[in-house]
């Protein structure tokens, strides 16, 4: 899609570089990315085994590829559909307490779009708690759960499996009275946390930048959050942290404007 839509014909994902070029510059900004969470570690969930638990992702394609959703394992549509978030984040059983502050409205948003598609359809997400990240996320999330019907369940699943005939079981505890209940759907879909980026780690110490704990860039000033602990190199969008379309624009545009600023200094010096 991008490759198609680019005026300019600049993007290229078969591109190879033919040679190294040396050169010396006056600034750089990182904008590695991130990358998505395996969600193959949480076997308890059976991503991989089980053809009808699917990521986020794969949901996403499905429906703006074929224009509706189907379970994987005999390609008939799905009615009955959970979402499970925080799938790989704000878990310390496998080292990552970080929140991946997208999944919230990302989950709610394909529920959403669920229902436009197939009133009918039934959406349960599961959720640890709700992380109201974003502008206008409390009115979306009420016109989700009223207007759209969609069904949340604060519960984490313990299991998730699939019978013979392709029906997927969740086993979870009831918030309520703390018994372990089970339900039943044609579909699972993983919300799953965003980590940095692999190739970041090696780049973070051949610049000799700092990085946090979880990995993401860290910056020595929390007002100015582009700007890493060396002069003239800046950091932008998810390499800092999970973030939002949205923020990533808004961190770009900062990190451009800061290497203007930065390569002003620099000429007054001259």
């Amino acid at each position: 899609m991008c490759v198609d839509n680019c005026p300019f014909g600049a993007i290229s994902f078969s591109h190879k570089i033919q040679k190294e070029i040396l050169s010396n510059i006056s600034a750089i900004v990182i904008a590695t990315g991130f990358e998505p969470w395996d969600p193959k570690i949480k076997v308890e969930y059976g991503y991989g085994i089980n053809k009808n638990v699917i990521t986020a992702t794969e949901l996403e394609k499905q429906i703006y590829t074929k224009g509706y959703v189907f379970r994987l394992s005999d390609k008939k549509r799905a009615k009955k559909i959970a979402i499970i978030q925080c799938v790989g984040s704000r878990d310390r059983s496998i080292d990552n307490p970080n929140c991946s502050q997208v999944c919230c409205a990302y989950g709610m948003k394909m529920a959403r779009f669920l229902k436009e598609q197939d009133s009918k359809v039934e959406v349960s997400i599961f959720y640890m708690d709700i992380q109201p990240f974003g502008k206008g996320f409390t009115k979306f999330f009420n016109e989700c759960k009223e207007d759209y019907d969609i069904q949340y369940l604060r519960s984490t699943p313990s299991q998730i499996s699939q019978d013979k005939e392709g029906k997927i079981k969740i086993r979870y505890e009831d918030p309520q009275d703390g018994t372990i209940k089970k339900k039943y759907f044609d579909l699972a879909v993983l919300s799953i946390a965003l980590n940095p980026g692999t190739k970041f780690e090696k780049l973070a110490e051949n610049l000799d930048i700092w990085i946090k704990d979880s990995g993401f860039c860290e910056s020595p000033d929390s007002m100015q959050v582009i700007k890493t602990s060396q002069k003239g190199i800046f950091a932008a969008g998810t390499c800092q942290g999970p973030k939002g379309i949205s923020e990533c624009i808004a961190n770009a545009e900062n990190a451009a404007l800061e290497v203007i600023l930065f390569l002003k200094t620099l000429k007054n010096k001259e």
